[in-house]
């Protein structure tokens, strides 16, 4: 992992410091296949299963290259400043080594506590023609929680003085950081990965000076440095420049979801069985509902607090399917759905991100359990199989509450028009979620 960079190069050095925390869970992987517990598990410290998640300063500043290389040409910056800052990308056959670093370091984000809440979650393919679940899709992956998580975040600019062009790409950074526009890991499509910065210091050392090179000087042999909550960036504004990006616009809508009977969206692992004191207690029909949703093998999912969710990825699943069939009935092409809610080309082919975000939906109120039993049939004499009774303990027509925001620009308008749909569809209960 990278520690925080001591060494100078240049003359000017400015320093950020911060908490970054979650707003969302989130999923930085680790490309492995190979553990007991879940198809994909989190990136944590050394490697080690035991250790704790964190998240790698390459991973923060791959995503924070790609915003700023698009946002130059509009604040603008040229290209090469974004190079100065990050540096040049190597090219294939040439050495890392061969080429100039970059004048911006980010160290790793290591959590800030010594616990970290993660969980597992369940996810299936849907089946196109059916829309329902593809048989042997099943899938998983561990996430970490947002819940009372937060991370350090520092990062260190060395260039030549407050004149250089990229300071101004650094404003755009910490402006992007602390108003929760940073979306880090994988599955930003799901509403994982969003991140804000708070508490944000600086430390600004100009070493031609003499009295800011004692300064830094103590720092450097561990006294502490003057810190400022308050960064004076500089005032001056270069000429625009043409690029071959248009600003995004965003649309973000706040969405209450209201189902109609029962719904269930199954939880990875079902609730710990009762004690046989508690199945006895035929005297207390206030707690029947807590009982039979502890004694059911198929339960609507929770939060590690244990409140009830409807994922962001099984509605963007539901969306998404809704969407193919849209395309599929009016233009015999699914291509414009694949702008919308992004793709993945086989054979190693070029893949690209949505438009769109579905956040995790909360519920809204208080919880109304329906205990369902079932029995499998024999489908040779259309009676019940022996030994095959299940339950399943779903919620009972219930409200959650959740958001969704599509950025896209003038040519990504029909994308736009066959959300508007979507959200036709949706308004006229048309769509279905759940198992």
């Amino acid at each position: 992992m990278s520690t925080p960079n001591l060494v100078s190069y240049r003359p000017y050095r400015l320093e950020i410091s911060g908490l970054l925390k979650p707003c969302a869970p989130f999923h930085i992987g680790t490309g492995e296949r190979l553990s007991l517990l879940t198809d994909d598990p989190v990136l944590r410290e050394g490697n080690d299963p035991e250790g704790l998640p964190y998240i790698p300063g390459t991973s923060l500043r791959g995503v924070l290259r790609s915003h700023l290389e698009r946002e130059a040409p509009l604040l603008g910056c040229s290209q090469a400043a974004v190079e100065r800052l990050f540096g040049p990308k190597v090219p294939r056959g040439v050495s890392a080594a061969q080429i100039a670093r970059g004048r911006l370091f980010i160290a790793d984000a290591l959590p800030v506590s010594a616990a970290a809440n993660c969980e597992f979650r369940d996810h299936v393919r849907i089946r196109p023609e059916w829309n329902a679940a593809d048989y042997g899709a099943k899938f998983d992956n561990e996430v970490v929680l947002a819940e009372d998580a937060a991370y350090k975040f520092f990062a260190v600019y060395e260039g030549d003085g407050r004149d250089d062009e990229e300071l101004l790409l650094l404003r755009e950074l910490v402006r992007y950081l602390c108003e929760g526009e940073l979306r880090v890991g994988a599955k930003a499509g799901w509403g994982y990965g969003r991140m804000e910065l708070t508490q944000v210091s600086y430390r600004e050392f100009d070493r031609r000076q003499p009295q800011a090179l004692a300064d830094y000087l103590r720092y450097r042999a561990g006294n502490e440095a003057p810190v400022l909550t308050q960064f004076e960036w500089p005032n001056w504004k270069p000429l625009r420049q043409d690029g071959v990006f248009e600003p995004f616009s965003e649309l973000q809508l706040t969405v209450l979801l209201q189902f109609e009977g029962p719904v269930l969206v199954n939880a990875a692992f079902p609730p710990e069985p009762p004690g046989e004191a508690e199945t006895g207690q035929a005297h207390q029909p206030e707690r029947y509902g807590e009982i039979g949703w502890r004694q059911a093998d198929q339960v609507f999912v929770t939060t590690a607090g244990g409140r009830h969710y409807l994922p962001g990825s099984s509605l963007r699943g539901v969306l998404r399917r809704r969407a193919e069939r849209i395309c599929r009935t009016l233009l015999n092409s699914v291509e414009i759905a694949e702008v919308l809610f992004g793709a993945v080309r086989a054979s190693g082919g070029q893949g690209h991100k949505g438009l769109i975000e579905v956040f995790d939906g909360l519920l809204c109120g208080s919880r109304e359990w329906v205990y369902l039993d079932h029995v499998a049939i024999d489908r040779i004499t259309n009676a019940a199989v022996d030994a095959k009774k299940f339950a399943n303990c779903a919620l009972a027509s219930p409200l959650f509450r959740t958001e969704i925001r599509v950025r896209f620009t003038s040519q990504s308008v029909p994308a736009l028009a066959l959300f508007a749909f979507l959200l036709r569809d949706l308004m006229e209960g048309w769509c279905w979620a759940g198992s």
